[in-house]
């Protein structure tokens, strides 16, 4: 389904003096020690951009159509919607506090029915899920095989809903509200829902127009629907890739675009800080994951579908299978765009690696900025 943009495009500008970063040092064990550029393509990059206090540095793409071509984001999308669910928040047609199925009648008679729409927006629909793109039976194939995107070969999972909300309307698991985080891609297809549901409005529609219309998008985006026409929330958009890097523009100027205020005022804040316990219940699936030792940021957490470094850093990560990754860093007034098409969906080398480029180019460019994520409102 096509994404209308509406309105013209707003100019990305352009540093007269842009640093070249492909000689910038990388070290990852995929990689070894070489420079960015070789870093990119040993990991199969399509495009990589970089913005530095609003003006594009860098931008390179494997091939030249890859510059006008619209690209997957897959789980990027997620962070969209939760911008969506900020707007609504804001404007007050929906509580964040409230049970999602007071929105949706067709929740309250499956596990989504103690679900809150806060739970929602940071994965806390309870610890008991795992999301694996190796389980042929689990819920994520059960999403796959109803939107046709289940890699072939793969034994097919019986009596497969007809749609992807016949299917979260009626799924059972055992889970609490406020639980530990777990990353579910349905919570995210609950939540866009929901936002559908006090809108009115399909969400290809909002998308484009409170979206990618005040930001200035250059092409038309696409979102990818189930067989009932919704779109796919939790990974179903493609945009162009310097479409991509206006959104994270958006993002490094607290939600402003000139003198537009585009998302609500604090949601940026509240996105990088969290809540008194979003810390622990990040922490808590991550030890019970991985280990009480593993090698990721003891204060991370998960907000409004955005992966978040640290509680007030202002240092967003968005996310996406097949390599996306979208960097946006207050601190240096640096937004980075990874993509890619990786032929798995998850490679943790690639990730280092892609990880690794980015941060050498916040390094590079790392300076006191003026213009960064907006946490004081």
């Amino acid at each position: 389904m096509t994404v209308r943009r509406g309105g013209a495009a707003r100019p990305l500008r352009r540093s007269a003096a842009a640093p070249d970063l492909s000689a910038l040092p990388v070290s990852t064990e995929l990689v070894g020690e070489v420079g960015l550029g070789e870093a990119l393509r040993v990991t199969g990059a399509d495009a990589f951009l970089v913005l530095h206090e609003g003006a594009l540095v860098c931008e390179d793409y494997r091939h030249p159509d890859v510059e006008h071509a619209l690209h997957p984001l897959h789980s990027v999308t997620k962070s969209v919607v939760g911008c969506l669910a900020g707007m609504v928040i804001a404007e007050g047609l929906l509580d964040p506090d409230a049970a999602a199925s007071g929105y949706v009648p067709e929740l309250a008679g499956g596990g989504y029915r103690s679900a809150t729409v806060r739970d929602l927006l940071d994965m806390r629909t309870g610890g008991d899920y795992r999301e694996s793109y190796d389980d042929a039976a689990g819920e994520l194939a059960v999403l796959g095989r109803i939107c046709g995107w289940w890699p072939d070969g793969v034994p097919d999972v019986p009596e497969v809903p007809a749609s992807v909300r016949a299917w979260l309307a009626t799924i059972d698991r055992t889970a609490a509200s406020g639980g530990p985080f777990a990353y579910r891609s349905a919570d995210t297809e609950v939540l866009g829902w929901v936002i559908e549901a006090v809108t009115g409005t399909p969400l290809p529609e909002l998308v484009g127009r409170r979206l990618l219309a005040p930001i200035g998008v250059e092409a038309d985006g696409r979102f990818e629907v189930d067989p009932a026409g919704c779109a796919l929330a939790s990974g179903g958009l493609a945009l162009v890739p310097r479409d991509v890097a206006r959104f994270g523009a958006l993002l490094l100027d607290g939600g402003a675009v000139g003198d537009e205020q585009v998302l609500p005022e604090g949601f940026v804040r509240d996105t990088c800080t969290g809540q008194a316990d979003s810390v622990a219940a990040f922490r808590h699936r991550v030890e019970a994951t991985l280990g009480p030792d593993a090698p990721l940021p003891p204060n991370g957490l998960y907000r409004n579908q955005f992966w978040v470094v640290q509680p007030g850093r202002p240092r967003l990560l968005c996310l996406g299978v097949h390599g996306q990754l979208v960097l946006v860093d207050g601190e240096s007034g640096v937004v980075v765009v990874l993509l890619s098409s990786w032929p798995t969906p998850q490679d943790p080398q690639r990730f280092d690696t892609g990880l690794a480029v980015a941060l050498a180019a916040v390094e590079a460019l790392a300076e006191p900025s003026g213009r960064g994520l907006s946490l004081h409102g």
